[in-house]
Formats: structure tokens, sequence, C-alpha cells
């Protein structure tokens, strides 16, 4: 116990004893000295902090504690589930644990047996959308598989395919399509073309040419995957059903809603068969399938999807994962299509919620945290609440200016010369607030490309609010009609 958390210590992970009631009577005793909780009922158990803190003192002072971290590594390495959801509640258990053994430098000189372990960790955190701390988790799992098996073995190539895909999921789609471009070559090379980890890395690929809004070389792909998924796998792979509904994400940001509004209807039935109704991997279908509701202005039905996906992935995922956050987002843009006070007021309350937590996730200055914010800014503005509009919009240009001044020298300098605030000649309040708008939306564009769906919510999300402008007053002059977008960015999903 002195070598993980001291809180919350799972009782299954202690080691496996012959005798229970001899486990039972010393765990009584120590709680009878207050050293741990009760352990009646097979409750978590609580380590007294001093008690932590003086066992591994004593275990240092006796040159024991490397020898207890690698027992402790092994029972891990022996009772750590993998990430499957229906292990979620024991990995979730076990993961601070894990994390805490970990970090310790004994362990570090001896992790190189312990790669399956880290492996774990790392995925589980995938899971759970905390990317930042899955990233050097698999930095680590991936020197270590190269230095064991060399780069191009099966396991370091299954690592370095995971690590893209914290890349993608982090917004660094140049980094993911370089790493997986690497893993699909030697995957050709060692495993074949048709081998299930060479379609994987193919369909991963595909998903990323999607990310940076290259439709055409995306769909080319992943019908390619699809079609030999179906004869390698079978139609009803959870690989499969994967692959059809990236399909159907590339068909609609193409506009062509029909048919992937057919092709989620298919994998939400096989889901609903394989998995279960209450999957995650359903539940994802069914917020696909309202995406498109939405962007077929079936707006009642996509209202009624989302809330219920919503509630699905609170209980399933938690209030703050990154797939909860974007169904959220979807709803409030939902709201806002309805219009009226009260709506308008509902996606205010679910953009903020959004904001707060993606801000503490991924950071004020990721690029979905903008996005988020410049919704929220068009929502005030909606409402008519200027000065909230404009100190939203101040803290969007201040967060541009530090993002890019911390990749140049002089601050300022490093400040694209379009969204500096002196390049626009706006001197009321309505043009400062475009100029906010416009930061965010320039800003998310350089991020992760034009055609990104977050950057086309940025760029619409400005464009409506020049709309909305434009029917406020006609004293401006300034031409909305710079680019517009035949595609609903509010029904893209965000996730």
């Amino acid at each position: 116990m002195a070598c993980v958390n001291p809180r919350n210590i799972p009782q299954s992970i202690l080691p496996p004893v012959k005798s229970k009631i001899k486990l039972i009577k010393a765990l009584v005793l120590l709680s009878a000295y207050s050293f741990i909780s009760d352990p009646a009922k097979g409750n978590p158990l609580n380590l007294h902090r001093l008690v932590h803190r003086a066992t591994r003192n004593w275990m240092r002072q006796n040159q024991r504690f490397a020898d207890f971290i690698g027992k402790t590594a092994e029972r891990l390495n022996e009772a750590f589930p993998d990430n499957d959801h229906s292990n979620r509640k024991v990995w979730r258990a076990y993961l601070p644990h894990a994390l805490s053994l970990s970090e310790e430098k004994e362990f570090k000189y001896q992790h190189d047996c312990y790669v399956d372990l880290i492996e774990n960790i790392g995925s589980c955190l995938i899971s759970d959308g905390r990317y930042n701390e899955a990233e050097p988790v698999f930095c680590d799992a991936k020197e270590i598989q190269q230095r064991r098996q060399g780069k191009t073995h099966p396991s370091t190539l299954t690592i370095m395919g995971k690590l893209a895909s914290v890349y993608i999921r982090q917004g660094r789609f140049k980094q993911a399509e370089t790493l997986e471009t690497q893993v699909l070559e030697s995957s050709r090379q060692t495993l074949g073309p048709e081998h299930h980890d060479t379609l994987t890395t193919m369909a991963d690929l595909a998903m990323i040419n999607y990310e940076q809004g290259h439709y055409k070389q995306a769909e080319t792909l992943m019908v390619q995957v699809l079609g030999a998924m179906k004869i390698v796998l079978g139609p009803e792979h959870r690989d499969t059903l994967a692959s059809m509904a990236y399909l159907g994400h590339i068909y609609h940001s193409q506009g062509r809603l029909n048919q992937a509004e057919e092709l989620y209807v298919q994998v939400l039935e096989s889901q609903k068969r394989v998995m279960g109704p209450e999957h995650p991997l359903t539940v994802s279908c069914i917020d696909n399938l309202a995406s498109v509701y939405q962007s077929q202005g079936r707006l009642r039905q996509a209202e009624k999807l989302y809330v219920q996906v919503i509630e699905e992935k609170e209980k399933i995922l938690g209030a703050e994962h990154p797939s909860t956050l974007s169904s959220m987002s979807n709803l409030s843009s939902v709201f806002k299509k309805y219009g009226g006070a009260k709506q308008l007021k509902k996606a205010e309350e679910l953009e903020k919620q959004t904001i707060e937590i993606r801000k503490q996730t991924l950071g004020p200055e990721h690029p979905r945290s903008l996005t988020s914010m410049s919704n929220l800014a068009l929502t005030y503005w909606q409402q008519a609440k200027l000065q909230q509009a404009e100190k939203l919009g101040k803290h969007i240009i201040e967060s541009s200016k530090m993002e890019a001044g911390g990749r140049a020298e002089g601050g300022g300098a490093g400040i694209p010369e379009e969204i500096r605030p002196g390049t626009y000649q706006h001197h009321n309040q309505r043009g400062e607030s475009c100029v906010y708008l416009e930061s965010a939306s320039i800003f998310v564009k350089k991020h992760l490309g034009p055609k990104h769906p977050d950057t086309v919510q940025a760029r619409d999300a400005l464009l409506q609010w020049e709309e909305e402008v434009g029917n406020f007053t006609e004293s401006s002059g300034h031409d909305s009609s710079a680019e517009d977008s035949t595609e609903d960015s509010a029904s893209r999903r965000l996730g």
C-alpha cells in the first residue's frame, strides 16, 4: 500500500493470500490503530498519509523500496485489466495507483519488464479522454519496445499507432500522419496488406485526412479499408462497424446527408445487436444520427437524441469526457437554431460548462477551447449581451497572442499579421467583436487546417455573427459574404 496512491486503494489490488481470514484480521488490526480506514464490506482502503510516508522512508532506509516497487508492479501487471468498456469500473479504480507507481524512479529503472502494464495504462487514459496524460506514457512504451523488439516489431507498431491516435485527439494531425505513415509502411512489409493491424492503420490515416478536410482522399481510403475489413474481419466486427461510421462522417462533411444517415442507421442496428444498447460505441452511433438530423433541419428529433446521448455519456464516460462535451456542444447549437430567449439561455449554460471543462482538460489556448469560446460569444451577441461578448472576445485574442508568441521571439512578432487588432479599421463595438471572432477563426484554421470541422464551425460562427449584425444595423457596411459554407457547421462532430 505504501507503493501506490494512499487514497481509495481497492482491496482487490492487494496480493492474493492463501487465507482470507488472516488478511481480514491484518486489515482490522491496521484499522484499529487508525493506520487505514475501515475495511468492512470490501470498501476501498485509505492509508494515513503519515503512515504512508513513514513506511516509504523505512523501506528506503533499509534498501527495500525498489524490491517492493517491483512486487507492486508484478501485482498490477497481473491485475490491471485492458481498457474494454466492461472493465471500466475496475481500471478506473486501479488507474490512480498504476500512475502513482509509474512515476516512481525505482519503477523507471525496471519498467522495461512492464511494457504491457504501461501500454494498458495509456490505453485506459485514452478511453477516459485524458490525452495529455496518455502521450508521455506511450512515448515511454514506444522507446522501450523499439529498444527491446526493434522498430518494425508488431508490438512496437501497435504502440506507435496508439501514440498517433493520441496526436489525432490532440489536434496534432501532421505528427499523427507522419507516425501512422511509418506504421503503415512497416505493417505492410511485416504483416501484409490485408492484416487486421494494417487495415486499422489505413483507417486511422483516412480519419487524419478527414480531420484535415481532405474528404476525397479520406473517402477513397476508407472505402478501400471497409471493403477489406468486411472480407477479413466480417461485416459486424467492431472495427468494420467503426469504419462504416467513419465513412458516414466523411459523407456528412461532404453534405451527402442521406448516405450518411443510411450508414449510421446500419451501424446503430448492428451495434445494438453486437455490443448492446448502452455500450459507448452504440451511444456514439446515436450521437452520429442526431448530427445528421440536425443538418437535415430535423431539430426536434436531433434534440431528443442528443439529450438521450448526453445522459448516457455522463453515466458511462463521465460529465468531463471529451465525447460528452462534444454532444453538449451539439445540443447547444440546436437550441441556438430554435432561437428565442429561453432556448438561447439553455445554449449559453451548456457552452459555459463546455468551456470551463475544456479549459481545464485541454488548456485555454487549445483550438477546441477557442471554438467553444467563439460559440459562446455568438450566443451572447444573439442575446444582445454585448459587454460579455466583448470581454470573451478579448480573452480569445489574448489567447491567440500568447500561443503565437510562445512560438516566436518578441511576443507579438509571432502573431500573424491578419489577427492583430490594428489590422482592422473598425471603431465601434460591433467591429471589435468581429475582430475577436476573426482572431479565433484564423487561429483555429492555422492549427487544424482550413477544412477541419472545428475551423468551419469557427468561421461559420463569424459569418452568423456578421449576419446578425447586418440585420441589427446597416451602418457598418462590412462585407459578410467573404466565404460561404453550404454545410451547417453546428451539426459537425466536435469530439
